[in-house]
């Protein structure tokens, strides 16, 4: 069985490109957390979905293209699952299993601060970019998988054959080059 979620999002931004040099674009999602099964103190991480772009990224491509299929958001035990996560935007891809990235928790539900760093609606102007990862549970791997899911590099497809049951928290990268350079990272 398998449990599918997908959302889309549009920002609309002018940006002054003299003042910086390279952008964070996240999206702080608390709460959804607490059940997963290769991170410990879920009810304090959340999950941050970020694309980082450079000043030549934005400039040649004006927008970015983020992960267009839909992923599963628990994967139960069964045959290998495969599934076709690549970007066609006409840009060189690389893709990896990344550190996942923690943003909020359940604070302000019962108690605590709603604007914390662990809060359901934690302020970004105190919160910011870099965000820490998850505490993934011992024997977990360096990515939270046990060495069961992988993600072909160049190609974007990922194979999961999950033995544990359970909701898994999975963090992928893709990075865009044009002509060698990064244009832009997505989490």
């Amino acid at each position: 069985m398998i449990s599918m979620q997908s959302a889309e999002y549009f920002l609309n931004l002018t940006i002054d490109l003299h003042d910086y040099e390279n952008f964070v674009f996240v999206y702080q999602r608390c709460c959804r957390t607490n059940t997963l099964f290769n991170i410990l103190h879920g009810e304090e991480t959340g999950i941050a979905l970020s694309v980082e772009l450079t000043r030549e990224g934005i400039e040649r491509l004006g927008l970015v293209k983020g992960f267009p299929n839909v992923f599963p958001v628990a994967v139960l035990p069964s045959a290998e699952k495969a599934y076709d996560l690549s970007i066609n935007d006409g840009l060189t891809k690389r893709y990896s299993l990344s550190h996942a990235k923690t943003a909020g928790g359940d604070d302000g539900v019962n108690q605590g601060e709603a604007e914390s760093c662990t809060g359901i609606t934690r302020n970004p102007l105190t919160c910011p970019p870099p965000f820490v990862g998850p505490t993934y549970r011992n024997g977990s791997g360096e990515y939270g998988l046990y060495d069961e899911v992988i993600i072909d590099s160049i190609s974007g497809e990922f194979v999961s054959n999950l033995s544990a049951q359970g909701s898994f928290l999975i963090s992928l990268e893709a990075d865009s080059y044009e002509n060698g350079e990064l244009l832009s990272t997505t989490f």
